[in-house]
């Protein structure tokens, strides 16, 4: 089982932003433009879209105590089967 947390470029750059104005340190990722982690997001959804049985989908959009209740269900659920 893998977990996505699925998130919005636009969302993403937001938190990113916010995160810059704190005084973290940028990696090289960070430092790529809209089109490359759009790309790379519609490359992960259609690997989803192939693979549903192996993926659970989380809404990453939610508060961080939100997306991690989410994983933290998923995950129990899983691990009791």
């Amino acid at each position: 089982m893998t977990l996505f947390f699925d998130l919005p470029i636009e969302i993403s750059f937001e938190r990113t932003h916010k995160r810059d104005s704190m005084g973290e340190l940028k990696n090289r990722l960070d430092k790529e433009n809209a089109g490359f982690y759009e790309r790379v997001r519609s490359a992960y959804l259609e690997i989803v879209a192939k693979e549903k049985k192996r993926f659970q989908i989380i809404d990453a959009t939610k508060s961080v105590e939100e997306v991690h209740a989410a994983a933290l269900e998923i995950l129990t659920k899983f691990l009791q089967k």
